[in-house]
C-alpha cells in the first residue's frame, strides 16, 4: 500500500477510534456521551436533594452518581469510562441516568422511606 500523508493517516487512525455502533437495536452512539452524563450526573445530585438525607435511595443514589461523575470527569477516554463503570456502554449510562431523572420525583411522591414497620402494607410481609 502506498505511503499516506502524516496528516491523513492520523485522520484514519482517529477515525478507527471512533464508535460507529453500539450494537444494540434502537441505540445510537452518542459522539458527546462524557459531556451528556456529567450534566446528567450533576442534574441528579442537584434534584436528589427533594429525597431526605436519611433515605436509603438518597443515600444509594448520591454514591453511585457520585462516583460515576467522578470517573466521567476524570477519564477522556470513553472505552475506560464503561470498564471503570462496569455497568455498560456510555450509551446505555445515559439511558439509566434519564430513568434516574424520571424515578426521583416519584420516590419523592411515594414516599417509601415512610412506610410504618407497625402497620406494613400487607402485600409486602404475606408469605405464599
Amino acid at each position: 500500500s502506498p505511503l499516506q500523508h502524516p496528516t491523513q493517516l492520523a485522520i484514519t487512525m482517529a477515525s478507527n477510534l471512533i464508535k460507529r455502533s453500539t450494537g444494540l437495536v434502537g441505540l445510537a452512539v452518542v459522539p458527546n456521551a462524557r459531556e451528556v452524563l456529567s450534566k446528567l450526573y450533576k442534574q441528579t445530585l442537584k434534584e436528589i436533594r427533594i429525597i431526605p438525607q436519611g433515605a436509603y435511595y438518597r443515600q444509594h443514589v448520591e454514591d453511585f452518581t457520585k462516583f460515576r461523575l467522578g470517573v466521567v470527569e476524570k477519564e477522556t477516554d470513553i472505552r475506560t469510562i464503561e470498564s471503570t463503570i462496569k455497568s455498560g456502554q456510555v450509551e446505555e449510562l445515559i439511558v439509566m441516568a434519564k430513568n434516574e431523572l424520571f424515578l426521583i420525583p416519584k420516590m419523592a411522591e411515594w414516599k417509601p422511606w415512610e412506610i410504618d414497620s407497625l402497620n406494613p402494607p400487607k402485600l409486602l410481609w404475606t408469605k405464599a
